[in-house]
């Protein structure tokens, strides 16, 4: 079917979205430093050039039901004509940055902090 994977770069997140046959398909970059953890996050859904875009998935603030709960809403979008196995990785995606979303936010923090006190 394929895979994901999160490659860190310099104070960013990227993913590399992969087909079954192992070739890159999509990136999925975040946009911006995403250092805030009280805001929307985006991720654009890139072509292999990086350049290109093609969707987005968006962590939405949820306001104060983030300080209760564990609860984080997002929201995917894509190419509708895209194969069905693709778009099922694009979902994993999402809940592979749902599960590392408190490991990219120190993680920025850490490298946003680092290039200020420079």
């Amino acid at each position: 079917m394929g895979h994901a994977e999160i490659v860190y770069g310099c104070c960013t997140i990227i993913l590399h979205v992969f087909n079954a046959t192992s070739e890159l398909v999509f990136i999925i970059k975040l946009v911006g430093s995403g250092c805030c953890a009280c805001g929307h996050m985006e991720f654009d859904v890139l072509l292999p050039d990086g350049v290109t875009k093609v969707g987005q998935i968006t962590k939405f603030h949820a306001g104060i039901q983030e300080w209760f709960t564990d609860a984080d809403n997002f929201g995917a979008e894509f190419p509708v004509d895209l194969d069905v196995r693709i778009k099922t990785i694009l979902f994993a995606a999402v809940f592979l940055i749902v599960s590392y979303l408190p490991y990219i936010i120190i993680s920025l923090k850490f490298w946003n902090q680092k290039e200020f006190n420079q």
